[in-house]
């Protein structure tokens, strides 16, 4: 039994040892290879210095001068429009009237209070004088006399208050004739005989006399336009000879940033314009450099931060920018940038600050 436990170990003996070699060489450390660098590639361009400046043309349609909306102050039935669409006015002339009944009889009960008051104060004026006569004459107390004075004063202050509510009645008759404010014709009418207008509702468009144009600049321009500098304005859509204007006014103020700013043209009153014309005015920026890069290079343009990469010593490093206006395809930059500096065009797509990156060409 013994020689069977003997033999039975000389068998497993060197399985144990060929395990214990092969599990000894496993168990060695290797040294793994480092990952290999990511060099992402990228087609750049140069940043240059670019001179903008050139003529632009900005466009707008002639306006009257002098122009209104007329409406009515206070409400009513509209009972008579005098005039319609392309017919000439003068100043003053009447052109709507409201229904007045209800404003004629109040004009006239106050008319009637005012005149009934006035007899009472002349009546109590007569008395105050006959009392005050009396009194100093011992035929009346200086209490009657006193009395007599305080009423008159009572009637005095009725009487001042008829006549306003009298002004006041005549006033809104007045306000229910609407009337021309200035020579002109009537481009457009909003309500008709019969229709019940509320304040401020226009009733009909009147253009006066004299022509304009507004058109809007960018900032970039402002500087170029100067308030009473003669200005040649053209007609792209009609056959009409180029007519001379003068700036009248350039709005200094927008309301929100990246807003263009209203100029303000008055137009010859010699040439033949009518409103409604399209116009163009042709201006040219003042020289100067900007630098400039290509509109691809340009990431989040629209946003609050646009920015740039610029590829210095093979390495990508974002520059936010503040963008301007476009030079045949290429944009005005300001930002930490040369005209020494190359932009990436191609390969913006998980580029970070940073990076390493490897210039295709």
């Amino acid at each position: 039994m013994k020689s069977l436990r003997v033999s039975r170990l000389a068998l497993v003996l060197p399985l144990i040892l060929g395990v214990a070699i092969v599990l000894a060489a496993g168990g060695q450390t290797r040294s793994e290879p480092a990952p290999p660098t990511f060099v992402k590639k990228v087609r750049v361009a140069d940043v240059t210095r670019t001179d903008p400046s050139r003529a632009r043309q900005f466009s707008g349609v002639v306006r009257a001068e002098k122009r209104a909306q007329l409406s009515f102050t206070l409400p009513g039935r509209m009972n008579e429009r005098f005039v319609d669409v392309g017919d000439h006015v003068t100043k003053g002339q009447r052109l709507a009237r409201l229904d007045q009944a209800e404003l004629i009889n109040a004009v006239d009960m106050a008319n009637a209070r005012v005149d009934n008051l006035t007899a009472q104060l002349d009546q109590a004026r007569r008395d105050t004088q006959r009392a005050e006569t009396l009194a100093s004459q011992g035929g009346t107390s200086q209490q009657h006399f006193e009395q007599a004075q305080a009423g008159t004063r009572q009637l005095e202050a009725g009487l001042r208050a008829a006549q306003a509510q009298l002004r006041e009645a005549r006033r809104l008759l007045t306000e229910s004739n609407l009337r021309a404010p200035f020579d002109g014709e009537v481009t457009d009418v909003f309500a008709e005989a019969g229709e019940f207008v509320a304040p401020g509702r226009p009733v009909l468009s009147l253009n006066g006399a004299g022509a304009e144009v507004e058109i809007e600049v960018p900032e970039s321009m402002i500087g170029a336009l100067k308030i009473g500098a003669p200005v040649t304005l053209r007609f792209p859509l009609a056959r009409h000879d180029d007519v001379s204007g003068t700036v009248r006014s350039v709005g200094m103020k927008t309301a929100m940033r990246g807003r263009l700013f209203p100029v303000v043209v008055t137009i010859d009153p010699e040439a033949k314009v009518v409103p409604g014309m399209t116009v163009e005015l042709s201006l040219t920026t003042a020289s100067r450099d900007v630098l400039s890069v290509p509109v691809e290079a340009v990431i989040n343009p629209g946003g609050r931060t646009p920015a740039v990469f610029a590829v210095r010593d093979q390495q990508a490093h974002r520059v936010d920018v503040r963008v301007g206006e476009l030079i045949e395809g290429r944009v005005a930059v300001e930002g930490s940038l040369s005209d020494e500096d190359v932009v990436v065009v191609a390969g913006h797509s998980g580029l970070l600050d940073g990076d390493e990156v490897e210039v295709m060409p």
